[in-house]
């Protein structure tokens, strides 16, 4: 049965990492490194999920 059963699944983000304006020094080094470790800010995301089963149509006698 699970032979016959399939997931997929896809997701995709697309993500921005905010820099302060002008020299980066001090606090806004430190804010820029926060925003790298956090991946960035997301602006878009998106998933998809397939769930397929196929039937075993070829067990049934006719």
């Amino acid at each position: 049965m699970t032979n016959s059963l399939s997931l997929d699944f896809d997701a995709t983000n697309y993500s921005i990492i905010d820099e302060p304006d002008g020299r980066i020094e001090g606090l806004k080094r430190d804010t820029l490194w926060q925003n790298l470790k956090t991946l960035g800010r997301t602006t878009n995301y998106s998933h998809n999920v397939n769930v397929t089963y196929k039937l075993p149509i070829d067990k049934i006698r006719v």
